[in-house]
């Protein structure tokens, strides 16, 4: 007879074992754990990605223009579904956190719903950083090795990277554009976390959720764009604008990030 204790999801266990123990654990323990829960999906990301790169080179060696660019477009679109699932896709794990018996777990571990949330953020944002880097590098690379054999190639991504790059010249521009993207992806994530944290079950409550989602987001870049607006008008120079802008999506960001702790505490309290 199989006991209780082996069919304890294996998660479940680490966090018993690992994160409910003393009230000295460390960011690096919690982060550690995120990682391990997020390891499949990444790892089947990486999976299909190798597998298509892998692909598109036999076509390449083997002379098959037709394989070669099917595998290109392939890559595009996978390009493209990365870019804008990579800030939610830990929104899943945290709503599993909200609405399961996990939920009650992350509430015996000794650290703050802060910490917490911190060290989610941060293996998402370094995890989409790797995964950023892989699809537009390679898949450039690969559109351009298309192009240059056979003549033509679905150029999107690469079209991408060229438009960003273009207009960067030196250093402090490079900072900035990493910065503005950094500061966007958080405002996703964010947003993404807080609403999964507000309180509600059932169909209604999930649709409200997606309402409240996209109208927050229409409503944030509509007033970034009047702020970039004022500050045209006004004259100023670039950087002040481009600091307003800045402080206006932090500000966002740590809003939602400690009203996201406090729902949540409020949520898994026991």
């Amino acid at each position: 007879m199989t006991s209780a204790r082996s069919e304890e999801n294996p998660l479940q266990m680490f966090t018993e074992k690992h994160l409910l123990k003393g009230g000295d654990e460390k960011m690096l323990k919690l982060m550690k754990y995120e990682f391990f829960r997020q390891l499949f999906s990444k790892g089947f990301i990486m999976g299909c990605f190798l597998t298509l790169v892998a692909g598109f080179f036999g076509f390449y060696w083997a002379g098959n223009a037709i394989g070669a660019t099917i595998i290109v477009t392939v890559l595009n679109l996978a390009t493209i579904i990365i870019l804008f699932f990579a800030p939610f896709e830990f929104s899943f794990t945290f709503d599993k956190d909200m609405n399961s018996r996990q939920g009650y777990l992350l509430a015996l571990v000794p650290q703050k719903s802060t910490t917490i949330l911190l060290s989610k953020l941060l293996v998402a944002l370094l995890q989409s950083a790797v995964l950023y880097t892989l699809f537009f590098t390679v898949v450039p690379f690969c559109e351009r090795l298309c192009e240059n054999k056979f003549g033509e190639a679905p150029g999107l991504i690469g079209q991408i990277v060229w438009n960003a790059s273009e207009g960067l010249n030196g250093v402090p521009d490079i900072i900035e554009f990493w910065f503005t993207l950094l500061t966007i992806w958080l405002f996703f994530a964010c947003l993404g976390m807080f609403v999964t944290a507000i309180p509600g079950k059932g169909k209604l409550a999930s649709l409200l959720g997606y309402v409240l989602f996209f109208a927050a987001i229409v409503l944030v870049f509509f007033l970034l764009e009047r702020i970039d607006w004022l500050f045209d008008i006004l004259k100023t120079p670039a950087f002040v604008g481009n600091i307003a802008e800045w402080v206006y999506i932090i500000g966002i960001d740590l809003a939602l990030f400690f009203g996201t702790a406090r729902l949540m505490d409020k949520k898994v309290s026991l």
